[in-house]
């Protein structure tokens, strides 16, 4: 959403698809989730963000009305264009973790910490055990793979994006600049 000048509405909704029997609720951290009826957490929606031309945060919130999300905006006095997006994901066979700025250069520098993590890895597995090494080794390579990968993304300027798909026992890392990514 782009609010090009003052006159712009303050607020937006968005119908939501919610299940039969399921909820649309907020979260202790301001963003929102679709719960089913099995308490399943079928769709999370981010805490809601905005910016304005700036790169200034602009103050937001959302409200749910039913199966409804509202994003209220404070624009006035910002300057325009001031931007604005939900971001949600639903799990229908994944589930997402969206890091920020700060978070994926944490990652980033964890470097020889994640090695470390990796040896934990091996001695759990029990090492000399073929099973319990190669247990090591896929830790080691995942840790790395997540370092390496929040250094890309952050040295381009980018965020963090780790997804975990069912029956995949691997994690993919990618690059996102969504409205959790603070640039």
């Amino acid at each position: 959403m782009i609010r090009g000048s003052l006159q712009a509405p303050t607020e937006y909704r968005f119908d939501m698809t919610v299940p039969a029997g399921a909820v649309l609720r907020s979260t202790v951290d301001g963003g929102a989730e679709v719960v089913g009826s099995d308490g399943v957490v079928v769709t999370v929606v981010a805490p809601p963000w905005a910016v304005d031309a700036n790169g200034a945060s602009v103050l937001t919130s959302y409200r749910i009305e039913g199966s409804t999300l509202v994003q209220v905006v404070a624009h006035h006095g910002a300057a325009y264009p001031v931007v604005a997006d939900p971001n949600w994901n639903v799990f229908w066979n994944r589930v997402s973790l969206y890091f920020n700025r700060a978070e994926t250069k944490t990652i980033m520098n964890m470097g020889w910490g994640a090695a470390g993590l990796s040896t934990l890895c091996v001695a759990a597995g029990g090492g000399a055990n073929p099973i319990g090494a190669a247990f090591g080794l896929a830790c080691l390579a995942q840790f790395g793979y997540i370092v390496y990968s929040a250094g890309v993304a952050y040295n381009s300027r980018g965020c963090l994006q780790l997804t975990k798909y069912h029956l995949v026992p691997t994690v993919r890392a990618q690059r996102h600049n969504g409205g959790t990514c603070e640039l």
